[in-house]
């Protein structure tokens, strides 16, 4: 198994422990999605593990099995842990910007600005890998599923909230200056 660096798990260890809790009390209240919340939470060490499941079974499909691409995600959040800061940081101002965001639960589950977030970071890592094939193919699952298209040598910062999401263009700028630069003052 991977060794967490240990500033990732501090920033990122706050986030996990309370998506953790939050999970075991929906599986214990909803029986009915207790496999669902093991197989994408309770089964994993960490939070990029479990995104890394999450988002493999979510994007995967005939052409691209989710178990292979689960191990480019897992490879990516292996070689850039920034990635995983990112993720919590991004869960956390979801979870403290949204007045209708009551859990971590809802952002990593079920929010199509979160999930097409983090497909986006996967998609950045595999362009600046020059990947740009499979980058372009993530980008497109993630349009198609998420309607958020984001192009995926775009730069966006961390602690980003998308709220709703529907419909999100984000292209490819010259520009330097990031997303979080301009957008989450």
């Amino acid at each position: 198994m991977a060794e967490t660096h240990p500033r990732v798990f501090e920033a990122s260890g706050g986030v996990w422990a309370q998506l953790r809790v939050e999970a075991m009390q929906a599986a214990a209240e909803e029986p009915l999605l207790a496999s669902y919340l093991h197989a994408s939470i309770l089964h994993h060490e960490r939070i990029e593990d479990a995104l890394s499941y999450h988002l493999a079974q979510k994007l995967g499909h005939g052409d691209l099995p989710a178990l292979q691409l689960r191990e480019v995600i897992r490879e990516a959040y292996a070689s850039a842990p920034e990635m995983t800061l990112q993720a919590a940081r991004d869960m956390r101002v979801v979870r403290e910007r949204d007045p209708a965001c009551r859990t971590y639960l809802q952002p990593f589950l079920y929010f199509k600005g979160y999930g097409g977030l983090q497909a986006y970071r996967i998609a950045n890592w595999l362009w600046r890998q020059e990947r740009e094939i499979l980058a372009y193919h993530l980008q497109s699952r993630v349009s198609e599923l998420f309607a958020v298209d984001i192009h995926p040598a775009a730069k966006i910062g961390s602690g980003v909230f998308i709220d709703h999401a529907h419909g999100i263009v984000i292209g490819e700028t010259p520009s330097s200056r990031t997303m979080s630069q301009c957008c989450t003052r």
